[in-house]
C-alpha cells in the first residue's frame, strides 16, 4: 500500500510539474510575440521616419527657385541589384502607393509641403512606410531653413510626434 501511495505521488508530482512547465512555455511564447510586434512596429515607424527625411532632403536638394510654394510625394520601391543589397529609390511615377505594373515592392512614400515667408523655408514631410500585412505607420518632421550663402541653411529639424 505504501509503494502504491509513493508512485502516485511521484505521478502526481510529475503532472504538475508538466503543468507547470506548458503554462511557462505558453507565457514565455506570449511575451516573444509581444514583444515581436513592438519591434515591427518600432521599424515601421523608423522606415517612415526616413522616409520623411527623404523627402526633406529631395525638396532641398531641387531647390526654392522664385516660387513661393513647393509640394512633392513619391512612392519608394526597392531597387533589387544583382550585385548588392535592396536600395530604396523613389518612383518617378511618384504618387500613389501602388503603381499598376510595377513589380518592384514598395517600401512607403513621402510627402513634402514647403513654403517661403519672411526669409526662411518651413518644410513639412510626412513619410509613410508599409509593413508587410499592407498597414501603413506614419512619421512627420518640420524643418525651418533660412537662405543663407547662396543656399537654404538648416535651422531646426524637429520629428512631430
Amino acid at each position: 500500500m505504501r509503494a502504491s501511495r509513493r508512485g502516485s505521488v511521484y505521478l502526481m508530482a510529475s503532472l504538475t510539474l508538466l503543468a507547470v512547465i506548458a503554462a511557462s512555455t505558453g507565457a514565455m511564447t506570449l511575451v516573444v510575440m509581444a514583444h515581436a510586434q513592438r519591434v515591427s512596429h518600432q521599424r515601421d515607424g523608423l522606415q517612415a521616419l526616413y522616409l520623411a527625411e527623404m523627402g526633406v532632403e529631395e525638396l532641398l536638394a531641387q531647390g526654392m527657385g522664385s516660387e513661393r510654394s513647393a509640394f512633392l510625394t513619391r512612392t519608394v520601391r526597392r531597387e533589387a541589384s544583382l550585385d548588392g543589397p535592396h536600395v530604396a529609390a523613389p518612383d518617378t511615377a511618384g504618387g500613389a502607393l501602388e503603381a499598376l505594373g510595377d513589380p518592384r515592392p514598395v517600401v512607403g512614400s513621402y510627402e513634402v509641403r514647403a513654403e517661403r515667408k519672411d526669409g526662411s523655408l518651413r518644410v513639412m514631410s510626412q513619410g509613410r512606410a508599409v509593413d508587410p500585412a499592407g498597414k501603413a505607420v506614419s512619421r512627420e518632421v518640420h524643418v525651418t531653413c533660412r537662405w543663407t550663402g547662396g543656399r537654404w541653411a538648416v535651422q531646426r529639424w524637429e520629428q512631430v510626434p
